[in-house]
């Protein structure tokens, strides 16, 4: 993983071009996607490799899942038009976990329950925003990280088995936040000894290979929090555009008179 230790956010948006400028195309579909974290320490971690230590089939978390999905339909009067029973056999060989779960993974990410998908966005401001905007204690720097799936002029591969990231775009109909956020999700996965797909941490796959996959991670001192986020204050990122609720607005409202007005 190539490491940019930059010494202001004023080099911020210089350091965004040189990678767009290496990575991206016209012709190429695969695009940057960032993510923030308030910490240069901390590792990509799922909130479910964050809540347990145990090893996940996709199977078995979906069949988790699966379970209590008769509770949410009932209390939202919605249904995402799962079976109840899964097949073991659609889970052996290959690493792609299976389409049709995504929307109710995406709705459970999104309300907190512990989940395999890593969310990142389209926009490297709004990675910057959340880097920025919860100040962690001992922190000396944040971090965004820029990934690729692959890069101009190669198309992805690798032999039967091995870890894999795939890519998930919400296109389908979806909470308001995720196109507010520019919202992208990931997953990593690999097979089992039995042959069974399985969720693996994103950083067995990150950089294994130059052509795809690739991880650049720019770190900015905690220091430049305060103009960092005046700035993008001025450009409409905050809570409330990209969460829109009550709570994000008072959170909006917080930063702003505590933070940015008095810091």
């Amino acid at each position: 993983m190539e490491i940019i230790n930059i010494n202001s956010w004023d080099d911020f948006s210089q350091e965004i071009k040189k990678l767009r400028n290496r990575y991206e195309d016209f012709y190429n579909p695969a695009k940057l996607l960032f993510r923030g974290v308030g910490d240069s320490n901390w590792n990509l971690d799922t909130t479910l490799e964050r809540k347990t230590k145990r090893s996940f089939t996709v199977y078995d978390y979906l069949n988790l899942v699966i379970g209590f999905v008769g509770e949410l339909e009932t209390y939202m009067n919605k249904s995402w038009n799962i079976l109840p029973e899964l097949k073991l056999d659609e889970f052996k060989g290959g690493t792609y976990p299976p389409l049709q779960f995504f929307d109710y993974l995406v709705f459970l990410r999104h309300h907190g329950f512990p989940s395999p998908l890593l969310d990142w966005t389209e926009s490297p401001y709004i990675a910057a925003y959340f880097a920025f905007s919860d100040k962690i204690k001992n922190a000396d720097r944040v971090a965004i990280y820029a990934y690729i799936e692959r890069i101009p002029g190669h198309g992805k591969g690798g032999w039967v088995g091995a870890p894999l990231i795939t890519t998930w775009d919400p296109r389908n109909k979806m909470h308001i936040r995720h196109f507010a956020q520019k919202a992208r999700y990931t997953t990593a996965t690999t097979l089992n000894k039995n042959g069974l797909q399985m969720f693996c941490h994103h950083e067995k796959v990150f950089n294994k290979n130059k052509k795809q996959d690739v991880l650049t991670k720019i770190t900015i001192p905690v220091s430049d929090r305060i103009k960092a986020l005046k700035e993008l204050s001025d450009y409409n990122i905050n809570h409330f555009t990209l969460f829109q609720t009550e709570d994000s607005l008072v959170k909006t409202i917080a930063i702003r008179e505590l933070d940015i007005n008095l810091g």
